[in-house]
């Protein structure tokens, strides 16, 4: 169990600084190795721009004016090569290579494929041959970029190998792609380099990391030596050993600040130490005060008010006023207790009063309330009979009204009778006009008929047939003459009928516009009746409804009286009851009244 207890503060804070070395280490190696890495980066890239130059140098002295190259200080910016063809041999990128250390390229355009083909290079495949022949590829991002005229600088894979690679485009006279000049470095070098020296470094962090675990330690156990005897003398002082020595109070710095702290504390628990026995003694006499006061109450709680404490009871002098002002409180209750006794009787006097006079009150409240309850029984047969009347002079009201609307509505169509005769009068004369007319119709056929007659006389045996239309024309002018007469005497008869109906209806009217003054009148005078019948017959409802208020208001009495009667002999129970809860008391003194007892003296404790 030894392995897992807490680790000493010297070991603590070496883990802790080593931690932080460790952490400010590696923090610091990736910062070299980015450094690292980034400075190869940048070497290769000046050697591989010393080793395009050394490739344009060696084929410019090689080819003499058919390659141009232009510069800007000193940074090849543009090849041209008029007529460019593919060397003979591989010397001058095998010198190039002898220069320079790296890979060199030299492609040319094979419109066929449409693509760069290696013409010369001194990249040997993993077969051992140099990679002659072989394709840039038109996949490859450095196709696009050669054919765009651009210089082409980064990681590019070679024949399935990473290399750092700049591409230099060459161009011919017109400014079109014919070829490229390669230049690189294997990536694998690089990062061979960049992982040496990356252990070199780890390594060496390594060794400064555990020479400062171990500088770390030493120094703080010697740090931490003097708060070694200051945990001692805390242990020995929190075992209650007040008197132990606490080291290194001299000290200036934290450790002599901390010592100092322990020292006032040890004081301070000193100090606390002698005032609890001083409340120790304290709750002593607290506990006598508590013990006396407890006999006391029991004897309060036993309903004996003549309890006492005595004066020779074992009070400290600083609890006498205690003492004095329970004694006091005593008598005062005993006191009270008697002028209770005297009130409760005094209180069941009076309620054996009110309860007298509340009964008496009901009793005529309640005869009070019979007579009403009688008086309102009357009022109502008196208000439904005149509800009864009411209702039949309503009644006659309405069938006045009936009748006077019905014969209002007599005369209306006795006037539009009338207004008929007379129309019919009048049409009775355009008949006999009508009439008068045909009869003169008829005389002249009968005078044209005659004529006729005469005519076809006259004309002999030619005018028989005429003759004979002209008899049966005046025989029927003779017969519509006749008719007419007929019409005539009926039409007479009719006007003479119509105009003595419309004397009689004339007369009806007249009787009728008498009846119907009457009935009018009539009407009138029964609903004036039935207002006044109505207005009584309210009044009655509201004496009613008031008789019925007064009954209410003296039942409502009634149960206030009757209230009244249980109040006040609920209130001479509560002064029995009070008087019974008071008589249980044991008082210094025989002053109450009613059945109060002598008393016993005093008792005083202690």
């Amino acid at each position: 169990m030894s392995i897992l207890r807490t680790p000493s503060l010297s070991t603590q804070i070496c883990l802790v600084v080593t931690g932080l070395m460790v952490a400010l280490s590696l923090a610091l190696f990736f910062l070299m190795a980015r450094l690292t890495e980034a400075g190869l980066h940048e070497a290769a890239q000046d050697r591989q721009r010393t080793s395009l130059r050394v490739l344009l140098d060696t084929f410019s002295e090689s080819y003499g004016d058919a390659i141009r190259v232009q510069t800007l200080d000193g940074v090849p910016t543009r090849v041209e090569w008029d007529g460019m063809t593919a060397p003979e041999t591989h010397d001058l990128i095998d010198e190039v290579g002898r220069i320079s250390g790296e890979t060199a390229t030299l492609f040319g355009w094979d419109a066929a494929k449409g693509d760069f083909i290696r013409l010369t290079t001194n990249i040997i495949k993993p077969d051992g041959t140099r990679a002659v022949g072989t394709y840039l590829g038109v996949e490859n991002p450095v196709h696009a970029a050669m054919m765009r005229g651009e210089t082409y600088r980064g990681e590019a894979v070679i024949l399935g190998l990473p290399y750092l690679t700049i591409y230099k485009p060459i161009l011919d006279a017109a400014g079109r792609t014919v070829g490229i000049f390669y230049v690189g470095v294997q990536r694998s070098a690089i990062d061979a380099t960049t992982a040496a020296m990356q252990r070199q470094a780890l390594m060496l962090v390594a060794a400064l990391l555990v020479a400062g675990a171990v500088v770390t330690l030493l120094a703080a156990r010697r740090l931490l030596r003097p708060l070694s005897r200051l945990d001692g003398a805390i242990s020995q002082i929190g075992a209650g050993n007040l008197e132990a020595e606490v080291p290194h109070t001299e000290r200036r710095d934290q450790i002599g600040n901390i010592a100092r702290r322990v020292a006032e504390f040890r004081t301070q628990l000193s100090d606390a130490r002698q005032v609890e026995r001083e409340k120790e003694e304290q709750q002593e006499k607290q506990r006598q005060v508590v013990d006396h006061l407890r006999e006391g109450l029991a004897a309060l709680s036993r309903r004996d008010l003549g309890w006492r404490l005595a004066e020779d009871a074992a009070f400290p002098a600083e609890y006498e006023a205690l003492r004095r002002d329970f004694n006091k409180a005593a008598e005062n209750l005993s006191d009270a207790m008697i002028e209770i006794v005297g009130v409760a009787a005094s209180l069941r006097d009076a309620a054996e009063g009110v309860g007298g006079l509340a009964s008496d009150l009901s009793r005529r409240v309640e005869t009070q309330a019979a007579t009403l309850e009688q008086t309102a029984a009357a009022l109502d047969e008196l208000a439904g009979s005149g509800k009864q009347i009411s209702a039949r002079v309503s009644d006659a009201n309405g069938l006045a009204r009936s009748s006077t609307d019905l014969s209002r509505a007599s005369g209306e169509r006795l006037e539009e009778a009338v207004s008929a005769m007379q129309r019919i009068e009048t049409a009775s004369d355009e008949i006999d006009s009508i009439v008068n007319l045909i009869e003169d119709i008829a005389f002249q056929t009968n005078l044209l008929a005659l004529n006729a007659g005469v005519e076809a006389a006259r004309a002999g045996e030619a005018g028989k047939g005429f003759a004979v239309v002209a008899t049966e024309v005046r025989s029927l002018a003779a017969r519509a003459s006749d008719s007419v007469g007929e019409i005539r005497g009926l039409i007479q008869k009719n006007i003479d009928q119509v105009k003595e109906g419309s004397r009689l209806v004339k007369e009806t009217g007249t009787s009728i516009s008498a009846v119907l003054e009457k009935v009018f009148s009539l009407g009138s005078l029964v609903g004036e009746i039935a207002t006044e019948i109505e207005s009584q017959s309210h009044g009655l409802s509201e004496i009613n409804n008031g008789m019925r208020l007064i009954e209410t208001a003296t039942q409502e009495n009634a149960a206030l009286a009757n209230q009244a009667h249980d109040a006040g002999e609920e209130m001479k129970s509560g002064a029995t009851h009070l008087r019974d809860t008071v008589s249980v008391f044991e008082l210094d003194a025989a002053e109450g009244t009613g059945s109060w007892t002598e008393q016993p003296p005093l008792r005083a404790a202690g």
